[in-house]
């Protein structure tokens, strides 16, 4: 199986909270779709991209809160011209 469908299948894992939902554990998906043997190397790399992904999504969110914020508070500060935090 590619790479690839992997990361797919991943995604499409984390994303609808199949192990919630299913109850059925992210190792045993995995050990049906590549075998007992790879299982542990995929695990690992497939938690690995778990933590970037969501690192991702918390930095997306931090950048839109922040964006939002400086928007907010630049309209608060300046109105017709005059700067009021002086």
């Amino acid at each position: 199986m590619k790479k690839s469908e992997l990361d797919r299948i991943n995604k499409e894992y984390l994303i609808n909270d199949y192990e919630r939902r299913f109850k059925v554990p992210h190792e045993v998906i995995i050990s049906a779709l590549i075998g007992e043997d790879n299982t542990s190397n995929e695990y690992a790399r497939q938690k690995r991209e778990q933590k970037k992904y969501f690192q991702e999504i918390e930095n997306i969110r931090t950048y839109n809160l922040l964006e939002s914020t400086t928007k907010k508070l630049n309209k608060s500060l300046v109105y017709d011209g005059i700067c009021l935090n002086n």
